[in-house]
């Protein structure tokens, strides 16, 4: 611990410790405001109690941590176990370790499993902002119990939603959805029937679809829902919430690791209102979609396009091919850059791995590119803010693009968009290809 030990209070000052039995008041230019971090605190904890258990037979749990992603400064409700918190008045304060990552996760480190907010999260004391806070909290809070209730983290890559035709009957799908949402009786009948054609046509075409899709559900999906129905939103409002994170698909221009985000939601409420004990089937391995289709008689659902034109059919393949002939000449680039070109291999032995979902491209065979991404490893931190990092489909090493002439200054290696620093005892080695480099001892 410094001399003197951090600690702020939205412009207040706090009774500090300094070395020996001596007292001060001070202020620290902390980056997260520990005041407004301890009501957060506070209103997290208020979501954890309204559900005292009752959506997943498990009660939600924290502990809660802020990160500031700039500094790495972090401000918890508690202390943990292996010192690298000190306290500050009625929070903790400290800074996160370099091999974990700040962003909106659950995730273990100073002998406390944490779950993670990144700061600040949205703002503001309306209605409106209060429930976002509640559904970030409510989500991270079920990634934190979910080992619990045995529903694994699988993220697998779901790359054919970056494939034309996939696209086209996902954005058709949600665009029923919503539908669905804002009708009852025999037109939400209707629209359920359309979305889930549309989604049996995509998992006839592509192969393992459904499986991988309904992980990605059950992993983030009913995370999204978690949130949802804890944000304190009434049902309609939670309905409204429900389509505008379906219309987020439509725009998106990757899929592949966010459409559970919105689809999610969408089927959790749908089933609220049509399916006894839902939840608890999801917890057995069942998913979402599969469920309102046993619940409609459409198992297997049908494979047909009947209906389609009702959602603007016509409209989204025009625009699904321009952006397809966009995504091949995408594709040529990176894959010269990344796969045939010199590059920076990085193995994976203890990988811990923040991402951006929003930005996440498919590269076929090769693997999955992330333009946002913090890697920590043995060998150091590998940083990108707007680069492409190719992380290899096993998951077994992450590439980036070699400038010429790449050598460590200071321990630290440059190129376009992505920043490695290294390990202390690690330099750059040659690499198994005649041009590539490595890391190691």
């Amino acid at each position: 611990m410094n001399a003197v030990a951090r600690c702020t209070a939205a412009g207040a000052t706090l009774g500090c410790a300094l070395a020996g039995s001596a007292r001060a008041q001070v202020v620290d230019a902390h980056p997260i405001d520990t005041a407004l971090a301890r009501g957060y605190f506070q209103e997290a904890a208020a979501v954890a109690q309204r559900d005292a258990g009752a959506l997943w037979g498990v009660p939600l749990e924290g502990p809660l941590i802020f990160g500031d992603q700039a500094t790495r400064s972090v401000v918890a409700e508690r202390g943990d176990t292996a010192g690298i918190l000190h306290e500050a008045g009625s929070v903790w304060v400290g800074t996160i370790p370099a091999d974990r990552n700040v962003a909106n996760t659950a995730q273990e480190w100073g002998g406390v499993r944490w779950i993670t907010i990144r700061w600040p999260p949205p703002q503001g004391e309306d209605a409106e902002a209060r429930a976002r806070r509640a559904e970030l909290f409510a989500h991270e809070m079920w990634h934190g119990i979910q080992g619990r209730l045995g529903v694994s983290a699988d993220d697998p890559p779901n790359a054919h939603l970056d494939e034309r035709e996939a696209r086209l009957w996902l954005r058709l799908e949600a665009r029923a959805l919503r539908h669905a949402l804002a009708r009852q009786g025999d037109e939400r009948t209707r629209a359920l029937r359309d979305a889930l054609r549309f989604r049996g046509a995509r998992h006839a075409r592509f192969e393992g679809s459904s499986i991988a899709e309904g992980k990605l559900e059950r992993h983030e999906g009913m995370a999204s829902y978690t949130g949802l129905r804890l944000s304190g939103r009434d049902s309609t409002s939670m309905t409204h919430r429900a389509r505008d994170l379906l219309a987020v698909l439509d725009s998106s221009p990757h899929l592949a690791r966010s459409f559970a985000y919105g689809t999610g939601p969408a089927y959790g409420l749908l089933l609220d209102d049509a399916v006894t004990g839902w939840r608890e089937r999801i917890l057995e391995g069942a998913a979402p979609a599969a469920l309102l289709a046993d619940a409609l008689g459409m198992r297997p659902a049908p494979r047909d396009v009947v209906g389609a034109s009702r959602y603007g059919y016509d409209a989204i393949v025009q625009e699904e091919a321009a952006r397809e002939r966009e995504r091949m000449a995408r594709r040529a680039e990176l894959t010269a850059r990344l796969v045939d070109g010199p590059v920076l291999r990085l193995p994976f032995e203890q990988m811990q791995m923040q991402i951006d979902p929003q930005h996440v491209e498919p590269l076929g065979t090769a693997g999955t590119v992330y333009r946002t991404i913090r890697i920590a490893d043995k060998w150091g931190v590998l940083d990108a803010k707007d680069g492409a990092v190719l992380i290899a489909p096993d998951f077994s090493y992450a590439a980036v693009a070699l400038p010429k002439g790449a050598e460590p200054e200071q321990g630290v290696v440059r190129g376009e968009g992505w920043m490695l620093t290294l390990s202390e005892g690690y330099r750059l080695r040659k690499g198994a290809r005649s041009g590539d480099l490595t890391a190691g001892r």
